[in-house]
């Protein structure tokens, strides 16, 4: 037997019939022609198909591979049946995904799990109020077999959208940004020019008179709106560069975030803000805060029911 000249286009085709996924070392599979009741039932399935899988890696080594490399007996190529799920959603970039794990490594979970790869709910530098919304959209929606057809997507999706909207707007409302604020760090990176986190930071400490923020402190972002900036420009002008941590000659049109300390009060927040007509942007906000992994996965729910994006 010899290797057929197209074997890798053959392998490497976008028409797989059963492989959905598949990086450097793990291959995604999905049999629908397996249908299973039980968690118990879909490990047996697994390992079953991993055996087949095997058997055909094995003896293709075997027979075609090693013998022309002087190696028989050799054979170090395995493939285990790492995980079983049974709902999984990909977006539209590589290596950013999520499942509902119901067995790893033949063990079965008590609870499905939900596992993310390459999406924010991991990542220090995004909001808690935007995690929270990515793992109820995926958890109640996107891996959420209970749920088909048109409607009855779009009215979830319409649900949950207006849950975290509201939310949000309360948040603002009630000036309690610990969860809407994007958490931020002055860096000891030298940059050309400043970046919005840091023209953010420097903005709080001219309107409040401090040298709070300095490199390597940490605070959260929020966009702002200026409601008269012909006003705020006459009351920030003699309080540019009261000390070397201000907004010195930044443009009023450059100070579109403010960042302020992790742990604030209301009671210290609320008075400058209204002193300097500074009120929080709702709509950049929900902007902002529907990041580009949260409207992937929308986008992605929309697709495959058919719904406009």
């Amino acid at each position: 037997m010899t290797i057929p000249k197209d074997f890798w286009d053959r392998v490497e085709t976008q028409d797989l019939k059963y492989i959905v996924y598949g990086d450097t070392d793990s291959l995604y599979l999905s049999i629908p022609e397996i249908q299973c009741d039980t968690a118990e039932e879909a490990v047996t399935a697994s390992e079953e198909v991993g055996e087949e899988i095997n058997d055909l890696i094995i003896n293709c080594m075997n027979e075609l591979v090693l013998p022309k490399m002087n190696c028989e007996g050799h054979n170090e190529t395995f493939f285990k049946t790492e995980l079983v799920m049974n709902a999984i959603l990909f977006t539209d970039v590589k290596k950013k995904y999520c499942f509902r794990e119901i067995a790893r490594e033949g063990k079965i979970h008590k609870e499905p799990k939900i596992e993310y790869t390459g999406i924010s709910v991991v990542r220090s530098n995004t909001a808690k109020w935007t995690k929270d919304f990515i793992r109820e959209i995926v958890a109640d929606l996107a891996l959420n077999t209970k749920i088909n057809g048109k409607v009855e997507v779009k009215k979830k999706l319409a649900e949950i959208a207006l849950k975290y909207h509201t939310s949000l707007n309360e948040k603002i409302s009630n000036f309690e940004f610990n969860d809407i604020g994007v958490p931020c760090k002055w860096s000891s990176t030298k940059y050309k020019r400043d970046t919005a986190e840091l023209i953010g930071m420097k903005l709080y400490n001219t309107i409040f008179k401090e040298e709070y923020f300095k490199e390597n402190t940490n605070g959260l972002k929020l966009p702002i709106k200026i409601k008269n900036p012909n006003t705020f420009l006459q009351q920030i002008e003699p309080l540019r560069n009261q000390n070397d941590f201000c907004i010195k000659s930044t443009p009023v049109d450059k100070l579109s975030f403010i960042v302020i300390p992790t742990y604030h009060e209301r009671s210290k927040i609320e008075p400058i803000l209204e002193e300097f007509g500074m009120t929080i942007d709702l709509d950049i906000a929900w902007e902002k805060l529907v990041d580009t992994a949260l409207d992937r996965i929308i986008k992605c729910i929309k697709e495959a029911h058919g719904l406009p994006k």
